[in-house]
């Protein structure tokens, strides 16, 4: 009797260490056991497995797919994190835009959003205010045109100053081509030159009056009619 139950036990025990043997197979699959990259992305330095070949392990791995002429194309620069895969350098992603404040990216190229010409200053120079439409390109405010005169009634520009116009006024000075002695009418006078730019920048013509004696002196200074 002894003796059957131990030829039973004996018998469940290999029974059991069958079963737990076959139970026991080995793993087939290639990304389970680590092999899962590409040939490129090991940069051809990797292990391929035995099961798939076409299933790579590698220490480091390439799995960035943006070139630098991915980047160029939208405008940008590149990014920060980079590896090389297959001689080419590969980055995670894009870095920042190329086109400033003012400019869209068009092909590759930065091309301006803003196509206003006039300024501050160039309004400015115009003795006018700047107008109410405007953009910015780098750094700088652009208008679609000047706004309304900065001078007030009978004033004209001169280089962005508003001066009184000369029309309907005499005035005296001294000119190499009337009236004597030059050096000696600018004893007295000044220079005919900037009232002759006041009368044409007011919209008048000098016109010459005659010559006069400044002090008795015998060397006459010109008058002259902004009409």
């Amino acid at each position: 009797m002894r003796k059957g139950l131990l030829m039973s036990a004996a018998g469940l025990l290999l029974a059991g260490s069958g079963t737990a043997y076959g139970a026991c197979t080995p793993v087939l699959d290639c990304v389970s056991l680590g092999y899962r990259y590409s040939s490129s992305e090991c940069s051809g330095s990797g292990v391929a497995c035995p099961f798939d070949t076409s299933k790579y392990f590698c220490a480091e791995p390439c799995t960035y797919t943006v070139t630098k002429a991915t980047c160029d194309s939208q405008c940008k620069n590149v990014g920060d994190k980079a590896c090389t895969k297959n001689g080419t350098v590969y980055y995670e992603s894009c870095g920042s835009s190329k086109c400033g404040t003012g400019y869209k990216c068009t092909n590759g190229s930065c091309t301006s959003t803003c196509n206003y010409s006039y300024t501050a200053a160039s309004c400015s120079s115009q003795c006018k205010s700047v107008g109410s439409t405007s953009c910015v390109k780098d750094g700088t405010t652009y208008y679609s045109s000047c706004g309304s005169s900065l001078c007030s009634s009978g004033q004209t520009c001169n280089n962005g100053t508003c001066e009184s116009s000369m029309k309907g006024q005499y005035y005296y000075c001294c000119d190499r081509s009337y009236c004597g002695d030059y050096s000696e009418c600018m004893r007295f006078y000044s220079d005919c030159s900037s009232y002759h730019a006041k009368c044409r920048n007011g919209g008048g013509t000098r016109v010459f009056q005659y010559c006069v004696n400044p002090g008795g002196t015998g060397s006459g200074a010109s008058k002259w009619l902004c009409v």
